[in-house]
């Protein structure tokens, strides 16, 4: 009994203890998780301000919403379903709350393309 609770004890320990190490790992498009998590703590503009700004700046439902992973960027990302179908993309300023209707998601649509053929095997033009 005493075995099983030792063992069971050292496996949470070590899940807790990967899970803490991928918290902090890169996720690949530019910052780590940790930093993303700081960024959106700073902000004044609340996820839900913004999201608001960005509905009324371009009409539209929110469907996803998140910090920007690109270091440069201090803005919310926010996709919003438009009437016709389509999707646009908009950055709203953590500080000020201004919204940028040109942020587009086409670059990284592209490179997780090219991403998706390579790990098939193909090459990435």
């Amino acid at each position: 009994m005493k075995n099983r609770i030792t063992a069971a004890a050292l496996g949470m320990a070590a899940i807790l203890a990967a899970g803490s190490t991928a918290f902090a790992a890169d996720n690949g498009k530019g910052e780590t998780d940790q930093a993303e998590t700081q960024k959106a703590m700073s902000a004044t503009v609340t996820l839900t301000d913004a999201i608001g700004k960005a509905e009324a700046a371009v009409g539209g439902k929110a469907f996803d919403a998140t910090i920007s992973d690109e270091k440069a960027d201090n803005a919310w990302e926010i996709e919003l379903a438009q009437s016709d179908g389509s999707v646009k993309t908009v950055m709203v300023d953590i500080k000020s709350g201004k919204v940028d209707q040109n942020a587009s998601d086409e670059n990284e649509t592209e490179a997780n393309d090219q991403g998706e053929e390579a790990e098939d095997g193909e090459m990435a033009d």
